[in-house]
């Protein structure tokens, strides 16, 4: 699943804290060692000559218009006018979350790896198809943007406490013109379900190769030999935002994303809170790994290659 949310302007520092907030030594949302840290994603990224892990003010100086490391002005409106960008939120499949949570460190740290492989495709996929300069005038005007900058950062357990695998990317709003100056950039969230099918596809893929079947779950996948029982059990925060969408009868999207934002519950539990309830109630549920083996594992159903999934959604967008 991808979400897009925009940021509000003049936000990089709390952005930042909120980021970093989940994974902080005294407030840390997840309790496994292996949490990564920021890490930067993105061709103006690499341009910019940034890699690997993101210090401690570097995001927030990007999002409010800044040069991430020297803090020179690169956005005419840097400061607190500057529109900082936006969330974009990869969420794996429930089964793949769980098999995460409760893997050993070896198969935890596989399943890390197929996430970031599979968000650093889907960002790529959206640098190239949906981001754009915003100015109005010039040879620049509208054009595509060419790469983007972004802050990623993986978390692990939604705002219910359940597991939940998941990787936010802050988006800047930051191209680099012809001339080497830097713009504003337009986001087209029209490429949502293409940039989301790219993710599920990849990290489909990505499973298979660790030794999983998997099987097409609707527009996402699942893995084959996962218990429904115990994903239902471990989905607390999508049953109470279905619950109030009935009761109120607002199904549409913006009104579900409404809902999800207004009923959100602080992150407030401890790492041994956290695996004291999660190994609770993986036992009381029956929970076992799911057997794997490389050489026999075959797709039921499975979701498409990459290639073969936009295909399907360049022609679609083609007859719009």
């Amino acid at each position: 699943m991808l979400s897009i949310a925009k940021f509000n302007a003049g936000g990089g520092a709390a952005i930042e804290a909120y980021m970093q907030g989940e994974i902080s030594a005294d407030k840390r949302e997840d309790y496994y060692t292996s949490e990564q840290k920021g890490v930067w994603r993105g061709g103006l990224a690499e341009e910019m000559g940034l890699s690997g892990e993101i210090k401690t003010g570097e995001l927030s100086n990007l999002l409010n218009g800044f040069d991430p490391v020297t803090g020179e002005k690169l956005s005419i409106n840097a400061g607190a006018e500057h529109a900082p960008g936006w969330d974009c939120t990869f969420s794996a499949p429930k089964s793949v979350s769980l098999e995460w949570a409760f893997a050993d460190a070896e198969r935890r740290a596989d399943i890390e790896v197929a996430q970031a492989k599979s968000v650093e495709s889907a960002l790529a996929y959206i640098e190239k198809n949906a981001l754009s300069n915003r100015d109005r005038h010039g040879p620049d005007a509208g054009m595509p943007a060419g790469s983007l900058i972004a802050g990623t950062y993986q978390h692990g357990a939604s705002r219910e406490g359940d597991p939940q695998l998941h990787t936010h990317c802050a988006v800047a709003n930051l191209v680099q013109r012809e001339d080497g100056s830097y713009g504003a950039a337009d986001l087209d969230t029209r490429w949502k379900m293409a940039a989301g099918a790219v993710y599920r596809a990849e990290l489909a893929s990505e499973m298979q190769k660790m030794g999983y079947a998997v099987e097409r779950d609707g527009s996402s996948f699942r893995l084959t030999a996962a218990d429904a029982k115990i994903e239902a059990e471990f989905s607390k925060r999508a049953a109470q935002i279905r619950e109030q969408a009935l009761a109120t009868g607002k199904t549409s999207h913006l009104q579900l994303m409404g809902i999800a934002k207004d009923s959100r519950k602080n992150k407030e539990f401890t790492p041994d809170q956290l695996k004291d309830s999660w190994a609770k109630a993986a036992a009381d549920m029956g929970y076992t790994q799911i057997e794997r083996n490389a050489d026999t594992a075959q797709p039921h159903e499975a979701m498409p290659l990459p290639k073969d999934f936009m295909a399907l959604y360049d022609l679609q967008w083609i007859m719009r």
